[in-house]
């Protein structure tokens, strides 16, 4: 479960950081 949930977070954290380039290049 830890790994799994710490997983999620690295995802999360990508697409957060991929919503922000494509908004940046908006």
């Amino acid at each position: 479960k830890k790994a799994q949930s710490l997983q999620t977070s690295s995802i999360s954290k990508q697409d957060k950081s991929t919503q922000t380039e494509f908004l940046n290049h908006d």
